[in-house]
């Protein structure tokens, strides 16, 4: 049986270190990996904060509960499932973050 597909807008979420303006230098779009949540991650690479990059963290959009049914709740980009599917969402998920 061959699945249908359709295309829907989904909400995503996204954090960012650093103000746009003269000072900025480079633009840093940084994945995080799996299980994770951007705003963690974020924390992680704060250390590379110098004040001449705007670092844009990007959420996967599929979350999961790490054990069980409750508690903490990581993220991820894509599983094997209908991994083209979601490979094509995540690419124009990055490119709209990045004409923003």
């Amino acid at each position: 049986m061959t699945p249908n597909r359709l295309t829907v807008p989904r909400t995503a979420h996204y954090y960012v270190l650093g103000t746009p303006g003269p000072e900025i230098r480079q633009l840093w779009i940084a994945c995080h990996g799996y299980a994770q949540l951007a705003d963690e991650f974020l924390q992680d690479i704060r250390v590379l904060d110098d004040g001449h990059t705007l670092m844009v963290v990007p959420e996967g959009m599929n979350y999961f509960y790490k054990k069980g049914f409750s508690g903490p709740v990581g993220a991820n980009w894509m599983t094997r499932h209908f991994r083209e599917d979601a490979i094509a969402d995540n690419a124009a998920y990055l490119q709209q973050l990045y004409d923003r």
